[in-house]
């Protein structure tokens, strides 16, 4: 896939998923998923579930499945509207899971090979790609290319690691340039849109006096991180209020910036955003 694009990131089927070995510290998850595919539960702790012949005669692939996640479905609807190329997607990087991808080491190694201030479990990989697209690569799926995750009890002792990986990605792109890692971790609003408002973002970033709003909404994706993330946000002194803008510019802006460049993915999302956290209707 490499030979003929020297900027090209590759990115494999990586929802597949097998059970090699019974755990009893399997989670509940886990123990339900493989009682759907064995006839009878097993009854020790490392118990094989495979053997070699499953292996080389390829028969494993029947005892596989997808991963069934709320995220692995968003991305399969985003494959479906976008195709394996991902034309015309702004996040492709959410494919980049190392599990399954590759790129030429010179790029890796031009941007500084992982991050290891990322020392929670999982996201790094999402950095890197992060990167890779900032960089200017261009991301596409192939199916072809399939891995088959052995599943094990899980490595991640909690959400929290979760929510520290999440605040320190957002602090780590913490400019208007980068809104798609706030939207894409952060935003309340569905994958279609998303993309649009992506759409929308690229076109207010060719002019500076759109800024404002870019840095608005910004800021606003961090309040909803904070919600999202932090159990105790309501009991804590707000982030901003809407002392803490200027909403009467915005108020005036806006409109012009959605009847000149027809943003009216980013203008809805930004009208619903201060409404709900800033308590303002700016129509």
């Amino acid at each position: 896939a490499h030979e003929n694009e020297e900027n090209l990131v590759v990115c494999g089927l990586f929802w597949k998923r097998i059970y090699s070995f019974y755990y009893e510290r399997f989670e509940d998850e886990h123990k339900k998923q493989l009682a759907k595919l064995v006839d009878e539960m097993p009854k020790k702790d490392k118990q094989k579930l495979l053997n070699e012949a499953d292996i080389k005669n390829g028969s494993f692939l029947d005892k596989s499945f997808d991963l069934d996640t709320d995220f692995i479905d968003v991305l399969k609807k985003i494959l479906d509207e976008y195709g394996d190329d991902l034309k015309g997607y702004h996040m492709p990087w959410r494919f980049f899971i190392t599990n399954n991808s590759s790129v030429r080491r010179k790029h890796v190694v031009d941007l500084g090979l992982f991050d290891e201030g990322i020392v929670r479990y999982g996201f790094e990989d999402y950095d890197l790609g992060i990167r890779l697209h900032q960089a200017g690569l261009t991301f596409r799926l192939h199916r072809d290319i399939v891995s088959v995750h052995q599943e094990h009890p899980s490595n991640c002792k909690s959400v929290d690691d979760i929510r520290a990986n999440i605040a320190y990605m957002c602090d780590k792109y913490n400019n208007i340039r980068s809104l798609d890692v706030h939207l894409a971790f952060n935003g309340p609003f569905p994958p279609d849109m998303t993309n649009g408002i992506m759409t929308d973002i690229h076109k207010l970033l060719e002019s500076q006096k759109y800024d404002m709003l870019l840095n608005l909404f910004l800021e606003l994706l961090h309040v909803v991180k904070e919600r999202n993330i932090d159990p105790d946000w309501q009991n804590k002194a707000p982030r901003v209020t809407a002392r803490n803008f200027d909403l009467q510019t915005v108020r005036k802006l806006l409109p012009k910036a959605k009847k000149k460049l027809g943003v009216n993915d980013f203008a809805n999302a930004l009208y619903a955003l201060v409404n709900d956290l800033l308590h303002v209707d700016l129509r």
